[in-house]
């Protein structure tokens, strides 16, 4: 049993074609579809982003019109960040991004630059040079290939409980410590990054413009996946059956919102029956009725 990598983000959007202007026409990502989200009869879920291994996406939006805005607080994910190849990519984002009116930071720590900026709804994003992250599929024809974003690489979020996470994270999950706060799930060719900062003052709330959860992608054996994160002192949702994948949800200690995803049947699983029994279990995902999926 190991985790391999992320799977996939996914945010919330009040506005749908705000949402796909952004990120199919600005950041290029290519639009997979969009579809009814049955967790939630009145939104839709947004697809976005192929890569290699995630032919669903790697990142989604579930679409909840007249949501209030969120803000990103302890135990909630605040920003996802992007590779690309060369430094004359960072170049060429400044420039697309500025024209476009987002307004755009240039940031370097450890001799490493980055950019950071925000979509319209305000979630935080970064990009910095990774040349480990060559996924050519992830952006669309509309961005020239060696400026493209080649690869979701991490994501970053507020907690103060790091102690006890560490113990859930590196002891029992197999993340890797890379620094303090900060892990690595390694991935098919390359690692996908987690790490807590410190939560700013004032509660966050889920709504427009804030991260609902991150995904990390198992090759299968969900039921013993649940029994571990149980044997852990979490709580966790049943194996359900989302469509287009099957996994749990769990909040690790810090209260952040994680969800093991596998896109098919491993070792001790089965496929469901197409009886009642054995119908697509939901968590209710919807925002405007639980903030949360668990606890």
């Amino acid at each position: 049993m190991r985790l391999d990598g992320i799977h996939h983000v996914t945010g919330i959007t009040a506005d749908g074609q705000r949402c796909l202007d952004f990120y199919a026409g600005i950041l290029g990502l290519a639009f997979l579809g969009r579809e009814r989200d049955f967790e939630a009869p009145d939104s839709h879920l947004l697809r976005l982003g192929r890569m290699h291994g995630r032919p669903d996406g790697v990142l989604s939006f579930i679409e909840a019109p007249g949501i209030g805005h969120g803000r990103a607080g302890d135990g909630m994910l605040h920003t996802i960040s992007w590779g690309l190849r060369s430094p004359a990519a960072l170049e060429y984002w400044t420039e697309r991004l500025s024209a476009a009116g987002i307004e755009v930071t240039q940031l370097e720590s450890g001799g490493r630059a980055r950019l950071r900026f925000a979509d319209p709804e305000g979630i935080q994003h970064e990009f910095a040079v990774d040349p480990s992250a060559n996924d050519a599929g992830l952006s669309s024809a509309a961005i020239p290939p060696q400026q493209a974003i080649a690869g979701l690489t991490g994501v970053r979020a507020y907690g103060r409980a790091s102690i006890p996470s560490a113990d859930i994270l590196a002891g029992r999950l197999g993340f890797r410590v890379t620094g303090r706060d900060s892990y690595a799930v390694e991935g098919e060719g390359s690692a996908s990054a987690f790490s807590f900062d410190p939560p700013p003052p004032g509660r966050g709330r889920t709504g427009t413009g804030s991260i609902h959860h991150v995904a990390w992608a198992s090759d299968g054996a969900l039921p013993a996946w649940r029994q571990r994160v149980i044997g852990l002192g979490c709580r966790a949702t049943p194996v359900i059956d989302r469509g287009h994948c099957r996994s749990i949800y769990f909040r690790e200690p810090s209260g952040v919102l994680f969800e093991i995803a596998s896109d098919g049947l491993g070792a001790g699983e089965r496929q469901a029956p197409s009886t009642a029994e054995g119908r697509r279990l939901s968590p209710k995902v919807d925002p405007r009725v639980r903030a949360a999926l668990v606890g």
